[in-house]
């Protein structure tokens, strides 16, 4: 390999960790506010249940990619005090929609309380939507190149083009693979784990 193949690589693997880190920074930003939305959503209290709903189907109904074109370029038109970085605006973004998802998702995994919930089968249930909104926050992160962050695709689109290689998008393509078929496994043993952890209960 090349020096400037090496190069590209490095920016390759550099986008990756990028992606992960922003990934990962929303995703435990996010735990709180979305288990609180879960919790309001179920707990039978009609205004809260309301409004968690209405932060739900807000988020769900408008593109991240105007979240983003808005918090980023929006905001400082209105007030240079209102700049934000990119990194930032990304985490805010994600972590805002993560929340979300983490309420939505938990719906899916509901059957592990079984009829009583308990606190303890409300956790699994939200450990679970913790898992699979980190596969989406990842997913997520391809579009934060229109705020200038070189995430996995970014970089891939990049060497590419420098180097006239598709095999950097395709590795980038890979790489998604794999972590979203790692995200699927990790669902299924926690399913099992705790499953197994309720018959012994």
């Amino acid at each position: 390999m090349d020096r400037s193949s090496m190069s590209m690589s490095l920016l390759l693997l550099d986008g990756l960790g990028t992606t992960l880190f922003i990934a990962l920074a929303s995703l435990l930003i996010c735990i709180l506010p979305g288990s609180l939305l879960y919790w309001g959503r179920k707990s039978g209290i009609k205004p809260l249940y309301i409004l968690c709903t209405a932060y739900v189907e807000f988020f769900e109904g408008i593109p991240i990619i105007a979240q983003l074109f808005f918090l980023y370029y929006g905001l400082p038109i209105l007030s240079p005090a209102l700049s934000l970085t990119a990194p930032l605006t990304a985490i805010i973004v994600l972590s805002l929609n993560g929340a979300g998802n983490i309420a939505t998702f938990s719906k899916m995994f509901s059957q592990v309380e079984g009829s009583s919930p308990t606190f303890n089968s409300k956790v699994k249930t939200l450990v679970l939507s913790a898992v699979k909104v980190f596969g989406e926050l990842v997913k997520y992160s391809s579009l934060l190149a229109v705020i200038g962050i070189t995430e996995l695709i970014r970089a891939a689109n990049m060497s590419m083009q420098a180097k006239m290689d598709i095999s950097f998008m395709v590795g980038a393509v890979i790489i998604y693979g794999i972590i979203n078929l790692t995200v699927k496994i990790l669902i299924k043993v926690l399913q099992r784990r705790f499953s197994g952890t309720k018959r012994d209960s």
